[in-house]
């Protein structure tokens, strides 16, 4: 029977009622046809969510808005003025409680990342055998070894992925590590001109993680960071806070080699190598900050209401850029970007694109800002991954505004990527924000937006 199921299941026609006889019965019986419950994971919104997303008002107030968005005529009487007065304010008012209703509701939808202490049990020395790969001329992490008696250094100078492979097929020599740490992202590994710069960390990651799979290594890879996270503070080092947003990707890619990521300090003493340890021990945060000893796991937080933050409530009063200059101003988001200014005051518009004048429909893009109000539009060809074509733009046009849209769209699965890939990408919009704030310091902008 487990021989004519397993036909069966491969597609052949069997005739069953041969096979079982009079056991096989009159009727057949129905198998269920799914075997897993299903449960939608984000929340759909509905009418009671809208409601609870409303501004908190009083009682008096409530009523008042609801008359309001009701159009309701006793609100004339309610206010004692004349039906005349209240249809002169009534759209106003209307429109206001709706923007006020819209805005409480995104609200809603805002999170924000948070740091939050980690109590790690006490743990034994880490067991087993563990390799931290270095660059020729560091020796990160002085010290770990008390912790984990089973570290073993591996000085690498190698930056490509076939030389990477090697080494680990070498170092791991049939047995597999109970895990890898990697100091290769930390700043001042590597040289090479590809790589350097913002992408560096992300591009040797990026191989690490390649490598692992291709020496057919399976244990879990930590990345060592000095990124400056931690409670109530953006990170000091953006191209080490890029690291971070790879390493969650490929925690996603490949949960089969990767294991998390560990902000440290410069000089990490003691106790903060016993807390690393201990994250390497327990696995139960694969995102976190050691700082004097304690540990902080990486957490998604409900962001407080738009605007009652110290960040979103210092908002742009001022007026809007006269020259305003649009890196990517050619694209569909350039062009939506520029549209926005030129609706709040901005007459002249500097577009640039590494396409220029050849980016395609650019005749209708430009009727299309000259009909929203600009008075001059200059499209200029330009790499803003550049900096002497970046030099010579801004000698050309002087600007009292810059919104820096570009970038490069390169989508690959982490396997199939390479370092200039990175470099594309990181330099268009990386290294063009560098370029546009070192070349402007001391100019008197209105606004910098990237």
């Amino acid at each position: 029977l487990r021989a004519m199921a397993r036909f069966h299941v491969d597609g052949a026609d069997i005739d069953w009622p041969a096979v079982l006889g009079d056991a096989g019965g009159d009727e057949p019986v129905d198998l269920p046809t799914y075997a897993f419950r299903r449960t939608d994971f984000w929340p759909t919104v509905t009418a009671r969510t809208v409601e609870s997303a409303r501004p908190s008002v009083s009682d008096g107030d409530a009523s008042f808005w609801s008359m309001v968005e009701e159009g309701s005529h006793d609100l004339a009487a309610t206010l004692g003025v004349p039906e005349e007065a209240l249809e002169a304010v009534l759209p106003a008012l209307t429109e206001l409680r709706r923007e006020q209703v819209t805005r409480a509701e995104v609200d809603g939808w805002r999170y924000g990342v948070g740091w939050e202490p980690v109590a790690l049990p006490a743990s034994t020395p880490l067991d087993g055998r563990w390799l931290l790969l270095q660059g020729p001329d560091a020796f990160p992490l002085a010290g770990l070894d008390r912790f984990i008696p089973g570290l073993e250094r591996i000085t690498c100078d190698a930056r490509d992925r076939k030389s990477l492979t090697d080494l680990l097929e070498t170092a791991v020599d049939g047995t597999a590590p109970a895990g890898v740490l990697s100091c290769l992202s930390l700043p001042g590994f590597g040289d090479e001109p590809v790589v350097s710069g913002p992408d560096a960390g992300v591009a040797h990651t990026m191989t690490l993680v390649q490598a692992l799979g291709d020496a057919g290594v399976a244990a879990p890879l930590w990345v060592v960071t000095r990124a400056g996270f931690g409670p109530g503070r953006a990170p000091d080092d953006p191209a080490q806070a890029a690291v971070w947003g790879f390493g969650r990707v490929a925690a996603l890619e490949h949960p089969d080699r990767w294991g998390g990521l560990v902000d440290l300090t410069t000089t990490p003493n003691d106790a903060d190598l016993a807390s690393v340890a201990s994250v390497l021990a327990h696995r139960s945060e694969d995102q976190v900050v050691v700082s004097g000893g304690q540990v902080f796991g990486r957490r998604l937080r409900p962001a407080p209401p738009y605007g009652t933050d110290p960040v979103s409530s210092q908002s742009h009063d001022g007026p809007a850029p006269r020259r305003l200059l649009v890196t990517g101003g050619t694209g569909v988001l350039g062009v939506r970007v520029a549209e926005w200014f030129v609706a709040r005051g901005t007459e002249e518009l500097v577009l640039t694109s590494r396409s220029g004048a050849d980016a395609p429909g650019l005749a209708e893009t430009v009727l299309r800002l000259r009909a929203a109000g600009a008075q001059r539009i200059d499209v200029v060809a330009c790499d803003v991954a550049d900096r002497s074509q970046v030099a010579a733009l801004l000698d050309a046009h002087r600007v009292d505004g810059i919104a820096h849209v570009a970038g490069v769209l390169d989508m690959e699965a982490i396997d199939a990527m390479t370092p200039a890939h990175v470099g594309r990408v990181v330099g268009a919009k990386a290294w063009g924000a560098v370029y546009l704030d070192e070349l402007t310091c001391g100019w008197d902008l209105s606004a910098f937006v990237v």
